[in-house]
């Protein structure tokens, strides 16, 4: 397998983490579980914003961290 398909492979995963553990968090204790449906789903919404940018923005990062290191080395 390609190392740049290994990298993405490995930012994605490490950024899907980090994002769960985000929206986790931020869920649990910045945003009350309501008690209407609507507000609930907007709630959702709000988290998974958050938690895909978080996701995106680290594994960009560590995919760019990588490729660093693999040119270096080169």
């Amino acid at each position: 397998m390609d190392y740049k398909i290994k990298a993405a492979l490995k930012a994605g995963v490490i950024g899907a983490i980090i994002g769960f553990l985000f929206g986790f968090f931020l869920h649990l204790f910045l945003i009350p579980f309501p008690q209407d449906q609507l507000i609930n789903s907007i709630n959702h919404g709000i988290t998974g914003i958050f938690s895909g940018l978080m996701s995106g923005f680290m594994g960009l990062y560590f995919y760019l961290r990588f490729n660093a290191k693999k040119k270096a080395k080169s």
